[in-house]
């Protein structure tokens, strides 16, 4: 048997928080400001600000820390501004770039609700679930760890960017041919990341390629092979914990 997960364990604090809300509101004081918001431009370089100015202290090895009322408020905050600055323009793409600007904390909500609705847990109920932990999971850094998680918001801010400056259309339903190339450019760069991120952190586990896996290891190694039961708790734990082979020693033949 594998051991049970404790899911209100302690975990390591990640300056994710800090550095993503300090991308994602840069990139909505360019969008804002573009779209003649200037109000709501301004909040959001005040925000882009604070929480650059904040990560200095909490980028690792971090001095201080984000708290929970803290992470609250500069997500009720990019809420805020994602209406203000961007939707309620006159913009048809505006319906776009919030998505795609936020996609990262919407991904990784999403994932870890529909998890636990999964194992039927509430969905308040802590774990290790989120996308920083399982990069934890799987040998990465915590310096190593939220560059990944920035390089992704980059691309897709640099993505939202492109959508709003480029002039790939005139707004009558023609397009310009190598603008468009460059937005699908763009598009393809967002897409690769986000599926590269989706491998590595093996959010879409195949059960049966694992099962197969398994069997395949006992076999290499000239031993039984395991009876369903084995292989089939041997994934949920994995799928349960996120602690893959990839952060296990070798076995010695």
């Amino acid at each position: 048997m594998y051991p049970p997960v404790n899911p209100t364990v302690a975990t390591a604090v990640f300056p994710t928080a800090a550095g993503f809300c300090g991308i994602a509101a840069l990139t909505f004081a360019v969008l804002a400001a573009s779209l003649g918001r200037e109000d709501a431009a301004a909040i959001c370089a005040i925000v882009a600000g604070a929480t650059l100015g904040f990560l200095r202290y909490n980028f690792h090895p971090a001095t201080i820390f984000m708290g929970d009322a803290g992470a609250l408020m500069l997500g009720y905050l990019l809420a805020a501004m994602a209406i203000q600055g961007v939707l309620k323009t006159a913009a048809a793409v505006s319906l776009v770039l919030p998505l795609v600007i936020l996609a990262l904390p919407i991904l990784d909500t999403s994932f870890v609700i529909a998890k636990r609705l999964k194992y039927g847990r509430p969905i308040y109920e802590a774990d290790r679930s989120h996308f920083h932990h399982r990069f934890a999971n799987i040998g990465f850094s915590q310096r190593r760890t939220v560059l990944y998680l920035y390089g992704w918001t980059i691309v897709l801010a640099a993505l939202a960017l492109a959508l709003r400056f480029v002039p790939y259309s005139d707004d009558h339903g023609n397009f310009n041919v190598g603008w468009s190339l460059v937005i699908a450019a763009f598009a393809l760069a967002a897409v690769a990341a986000s599926v590269y991120l989706v491998l590595v952190l093996e959010i879409l586990k195949l059960k049966r390629f694992r099962q197969f896996q398994l069997r395949r290891e006992h076999a290499l190694q000239g031993e039984p092979p395991p009876d369903e039961a084995q292989v089939d708790a041997q994934v949920a734990y994995e799928l349960e914990t996120g602690e893959f082979d990839i952060v296990r020693p070798r076995r010695e033949p």
